[in-house]
C-alpha cells in the first residue's frame, strides 16, 4: 500500500489545478480533476491482472498508440463510492479523472475546495448561468462526451470556451481564433504534454473582458497559435476555480457559477 500522510489525502488546489483523494483496493493517491480529458486514467501497475475491455487509441504529439482500458471497482473518489468505473491503464502516469467519471452522476459541483457528484443549485446565490454544449470529437464513439463547451461573454461577444480544468491558466485562446494584428506582445514557450514529449509553441499575450452574469474580470491570457483544442476559440482552465464555484448540469445544458466556496457545504 502506498503510504500517504493524512493531509495528502485531503483535496488540494495547487498551481491552479484541483486534486482530490482516490482509493482503489490498497492504493491511495490524489487524482487530478481534468474536465479536458474524455476518459479517466490510472497507473497501469494498479490494474495488473484486470481483464482488458478494449485497447484505446491515445494521440500524442508524435504518434497514436494503443493503451488498455480496464474496469476497476469499487473505487472511492472525493468521498463518493463507485461500484465500477472505466480507466485507461497507462505506464508512468498519475491518477486523472476525466469526463466519463466526473459526469457519471449527471451533475458535478467544482471549486477550489474539491468536487461533489450530483446535486442541485442552491437558491439565490448564483452569479450567473451559461449554456453548455457537449463535444463529441471521437469518431469511433460518437456517443462519448469528449469535452464541454461553455458559451461565455468575452469582449462583448458570446464565445465558445472549452472547459479544461487540467490546465493551469484561467483563460487561453486557440488556433480557432484569428491571430491578432498590431502590437500584441509575442512569446515562445516550451510545452510538455505529459507523454514525455516536449515542443515549442508560439503565443501572443492579450487581455480580454470576461463577463458571466454579475462576475466580470479583465483577464490576461495567451493566444496559443498551434492549439486546436476541440476547434473551440477559447479555453477556460483550472484558474477559474480561484474566482468561483461551478455547477455543471450537461443534461439541462447549463453551467451555473457561484461565489467561491458557495457550493462547498451544499
Amino acid at each position: 500500500m502506498e503510504e500517504l500522510s493524512e493531509d495528502l489525502l485531503e483535496p488540494r488546489y495547487k498551481v491552479n489545478r484541483l486534486w482530490v483523494p482516490f482509493r482503489y483496493a490498497n492504493y491511495e493517491s490524489l487524482a487530478l480533476v481534468d474536465s479536458g480529458a474524455s476518459v479517466s486514467v490510472v497507473p497501469r501497475r494498479i490494474a495488473a491482472g484486470q481483464p482488458i475491455l478494449e485497447n484505446a487509441n491515445v494521440q500524442t504529439r508524435l504518434a497514436t498508440r494503443k493503451e488498455p482500458v480496464v474496469a476497476l471497482g469499487p473505487v472511492e473518489v472525493a468521498g463518493s463510492s463507485f461500484e465500477k468505473a472505466r480507466f485507461l491503464a497507462m505506464r508512468g502516469r498519475t491518477c486523472l479523472l476525466g469526463l466519463d467519471l466526473l459526469l457519471s452522476r449527471g451533475s458535478l459541483s467544482l471549486g477550489s475546495w474539491g468536487v461533489r457528484f450530483g446535486g442541485t443549485a442552491p437558491a439565490g446565490k448564483a452569479l450567473g448561468t451559461v449554456e453548455i454544449d457537449t463535444v463529441h470529437a471521437d469518431a469511433a464513439y460518437r456517443s462519448r462526451i469528449t469535452g464541454l463547451s461553455l458559451k461565455v461573454e468575452i469582449d462583448g461577444e458570446q464565445q465558445a470556451c472549452f472547459l479544461d480544468t487540467g490546465r493551469t491558466s484561467t483563460l487561453a485562446a486557440t488556433a480557432a481564433l484569428p491571430v491578432p494584428s498590431g502590437s500584441a506582445r509575442k512569446g515562445l514557450d516550451i510545452e510538455f504534454n505529459g507523454f514525455g514529449e516536449f515542443g515549442l509553441r508560439r503565443f501572443h499575450r492579450r487581455i480580454a473582458h470576461v463577463r458571466i452574469g454579475t462576475l466580470e474580470r479583465n483577464i490576461r491570457f495567451r493566444h496559443l497559435h498551434a492549439d486546436k483544442t476541440a476547434s473551440q476559440p477559447y479555453v477556460i482552465g483550472g484558474g477559474i476555480l480561484k474566482e468561483c464555484d461551478i455547477l455543471l448540469s450537461p443534461d439541462d445544458r447549463i453551467a451555473t457559477f457561484f461565489p467561491a466556496g458557495a457550493l462547498r457545504n451544499v
